[in-house]
């Protein structure tokens, strides 16, 4: 599993945006090569191996972990079919010994494998390998071990609006609340005994992948409850949110300790939700799971679609600003039809009415472009002012806008 997780899933991530650098591909094969070496002819692994005698140890455990993933990034970026019958062999082992009995193991051997983030991984892991062979065994296992994952969140008890003190400050209790936040490690030996749930909410891009799968509410309303709201968590120093729950706004470590895994799960997030809310007409090619955090995924690697429009992600610090805190957005570039869309995302349950602006300046950083056109492609938004890029967006309770920006390079 340390091969799949800290070599494997790293490399896939970084050859999916270095598709050419021949030296990283090597290293991917040289992992796989081993991984096949290992695996057992009914398609398990050991849980580990002694540095010294090369023997396997931990041998009370069985490997209930999706190992076999690994294999499937090999697959994916060096596109040799024997990777795949590997991985399927070691996915159905897993499906008959890990999901149909309800047993997981951890990743972290610092908490002896207890179960923790892998068995949210396994859910994405078996639902990627559906999405390639489209077996429909995968998908069913995905979704049952998703379910298993919602017991890893907490759910009570029900946030209110109590005013409590926190470290000298005034807090309402939902600003603090552990509901909709996930473990780490489970059992009396774990870290949630001792820190609580944490603030990586890396399962929720998942969540609203389930969601749009399933139509279980569940997973939605799940996914919501951690991303929303945690503004008491954030160092107000380095910006970063806390790792562990019980930290409030202490930070997770010296920057930027845990900020790339925050900035990943955020932007899978958003991205899932613009999937869900859009009915699946905005898509953009996600990439492997998170080594140790979760199943959260890259993007911006391949071109995506927003309703029938080839697009790519673009969207350069300080692009887009609203008046409006309850508004998520990404935005995403046509280069050949000179167009950038504004996906808007509402976070609230009640009607939200904010001013969008989107700074022509801010477009490319050596060249200078006029606005064109623009049109509102889903939502409903007024345009106050072309040149400036303004407008006036009314968004419905978790509602979805677009809008769309013609422009005109007038210098190179």
């Amino acid at each position: 599993m340390a091969l799949t997780y800290y070599t494997m899933i790293d490399l896939g991530n970084i050859l999916l945006f270095q598709p050419d650098d021949e030296e990283l591909k090597q290293r991917l094969k040289l992992g796989a090569d081993r991984l096949l070496a290992w695996q057992h002819p009914d398609g398990h692994w050991e849980i580990a191996f002694d540095r010294t005698t090369h023997e396997p140890i931990y041998t009370n455990l069985a490997d209930l972990r999706p190992t076999w993933y690994g294999l499937l990034v090999a697959f994916r970026i060096l596109k040799e079919k024997k990777y795949l019958d590997a991985a399927k062999k070691g996915a159905d082992w897993f499906l008959e010994h890990a999901v149909s009995n309800i047993k997981y193991l951890g990743v972290c051997g610092d908490a002896h494998f207890i179960m923790d983030f892998a068995t949210g991984q396994s859910a994405q892991a078996l639902l990627d390998l559906y999405q390639i062979t489209g077996d429909q065994r995968y998908l069913d296992g995905a979704i049952e071990a998703a379910k298993i994952y919602t017991t890893w969140v907490y759910t009570h008890p029900i946030p209110s609006e109590d005013i409590k003190i926190v470290n000298g400050a005034e807090r309402q209790d939902w600003e603090i609340s552990q509901v909709g936040l996930n473990m780490e490690h489970g059992g009396s030996r774990g870290s949630a005994t001792r820190g609580g749930p944490i603030l990586l909410c890396s399962h929720a891009g998942m969540f609203m992948r389930f969601f749009k799968l399933t139509g279980e509410s569940m997973f939605r309303d799940m996914a919501r409850a951690a991303a929303l709201g945690r503004d008491a968590f954030v160092d107000p120093k380095t910006h970063v949110a806390s790792y562990y729950w019980s930290r409030m706004n202490n930070g997770p470590g010296p920057f930027p300790h845990h900020a790339w895994w925050q900035i990943g799960w955020i932007m899978d997030y958003i991205i899932s939700e613009a999937l869900a809310r859009s009915d699946g007409q905005i898509t953009f090619p996600g990439g492997f799971v998170t080594p140790k955090v979760g199943p959260n995924k890259p993007y911006g690697f391949e071109p995506g679609t927003i309703y029938g429009k080839t697009v790519s992600l673009w969207m350069p610090k300080g692009l887009i600003t609203t008046s409006s805190p309850y508004i998520d957005y990404f935005s995403a570039i046509s280069t050949e039809e000179k167009t950038l869309y504004i996906v808007l995302l509402s976070e609230a349950d009640k009607k939200i009415q904010t001013t969008i602006k989107i700074d022509s300046d801010l477009l490319f950083a050596n060249q200078s472009v006029r606005w064109q056109k623009a049109e509102v492609i889903k939502g409903t938004a007024t345009l106050k002012n072309l040149d400036t890029g303004t407008w006036d967006v009314t968004l419905l309770p978790y509602g979805l806008t677009i809008l769309a920006q013609d422009f005109k390079i007038i210098n190179q």
